[in-house]
């Protein structure tokens, strides 16, 4: 009896092991992974707007301690737009097109970390610039794995939103002057 029970729950052990190894050998797409922060405040309403290739996806919420964990199926162009209410959006593009000799022989590659940090939206600042990508992801066959192209670092985007706010002010600047013109001075003008 003591024998029949040892086969059975060495049989129920290999069986739950290489069912193991076989889901986790399993992988549709790319994990991309990381945490949301933002400049002021809370990560609180913070989601990821998705797109796969051009075509709006459910948005991907965001916990409250700022972590994201999203796979991405293979052999798609995945537009990601992070956002948090108060906060400029910041947009990554991950294309995840892998040759099918490269996924028939191993479709597993790590997950790839993705950290960004929103800054303050400032009311009256122009926003178009955070519509510009500021990270491309996608498969390299040279290193036969996924990289990045950094397009804005943090410090680049704090520029351009510096940039932003003084083209406002001079804008402003110039509106007020306008405004204490005569008609007669407008129309020399």
């Amino acid at each position: 009896m003591n024998r029949n029970y040892l086969n059975l729950l060495l049989a129920v052990l290999i069986l739950s092991f290489s069912g193991l190894y076989s889901f986790a050998q399993r992988s549709n797409g790319l994990i991309v992974e990381g945490t949301l922060t933002v400049q002021e405040g809370t990560v609180d309403g913070a989601v990821i707007q998705m797109f796969r290739d051009g075509q709006r996806l459910d948005n991907y919420g965001i916990g409250t301690d700022g972590k994201y964990k999203t796979e991405l199926n293979y052999n798609h162009e995945f537009t990601l737009i992070f956002s948090c209410p108060g906060n400029f959006p910041q947009k990554i593009v991950v294309n995840t097109k892998v040759p099918q000799s490269v996924l028939a022989r191993d479709p597993l590659f790590p997950p790839f970390t993705v950290n960004i940090n929103l800054f303050t939206e400032i009311e009256g600042i122009e926003r178009t610039f955070s519509e510009n990508t500021v990270l491309k992801i996608y498969y390299s066959e040279s290193v036969d794995n996924f990289i990045s192209d950094l397009y804005y670092n943090d410090a680049q985007i704090k520029h351009l939103i510096d940039q932003a706010i003084l083209q406002s002010k001079m804008i402003g600047k110039e509106a007020d002057y306008l405004a204490t013109l005569t008609k007669a001075e407008l129309a020399e003008l």
